[in-house]
């Protein structure tokens, strides 16, 4: 059964012991990210390097959390690093799944909303399985979030309030909230991957 709290709980249960590796990686992130909304205009050039840089960052802080949640103290702010050298892995899969958000959303809002949670899993599959073809990685989060797009929405809406007090805290909030997020969002997809492997509609050997 699809429960949110359960993954939440989880995921703060493995960050215990791991903090200050998490929280890093978290000021790492958080701090290029405001450098892109703060600092760039957002020409043609400048929103193809955004989209360059979220793909990078989205899957070194994906892969390091699914590292962290299986070792917990044996994480280090060194392994997030090196996560950065899938890069190249990153970028495709950042402009794959903006192509084709942004092709969706044309039909209105839904539609793109839709095929955003459908895609949601693509990074974490990847965090796996880094060598394989984004258009895979892609096809699988497809398939592993049928029948549960309502429920991963509804898993989003419940950080809503962390949102909004983060914002309270002048953005600081989000360092915390960064771990919390990833690291409960590795454990939703653990549970989408191993409901997909029990009623078998894909196999093992499709995520290698």
């Amino acid at each position: 059964m699809f429960n949110s709290k359960d993954f939440k709980n989880k995921g703060l249960e493995s960050l215990k012991g791991s903090w200050v590796p998490a929280l890093k990686a978290s000021v790492f992130f958080a701090a290029i990210y405001v450098f892109i909304v703060f600092f760039l205009q957002y020409t043609f050039l400048e929103t193809l390097f955004v989209i360059s840089i979220t793909g990078i960052l989205n899957l070194a802080l994906v892969m390091f959390f699914t590292l962290l949640t299986q070792t917990r103290n044996q994480a280090f702010f060194s392994d997030f690093l090196d996560c950065l050298n899938f890069w190249v892995t990153g970028i495709m899969a950042s402009f794959w799944m903006t192509l084709w958000i942004i092709l969706w959303s044309l039909l209105f809002f839904v539609p793109g909303m839709i095929k955003a949670i459908a895609y949601s899993q693509t990074y974490f599959i990847l965090a796996e399985n880094p060598e394989m073809s984004v258009k895979k990685a892609v096809t699988l989060s497809k398939i592993i979030t049928k029948g549960y797009k309502g429920d991963i929405f509804i898993f989003y809406l419940s950080f809503i309030g962390w949102i909004f007090l983060s914002m309270l805290t002048g953005g600081i909030g989000f360092i915390f909230l960064i771990p919390y997020f990833t690291s409960s969002s590795v454990f939703q997809y653990r549970f989408l991957k191993k409901q997909a492997l029990e009623t078998k509609i894909v196999e093992q050997a499709d995520f290698q």
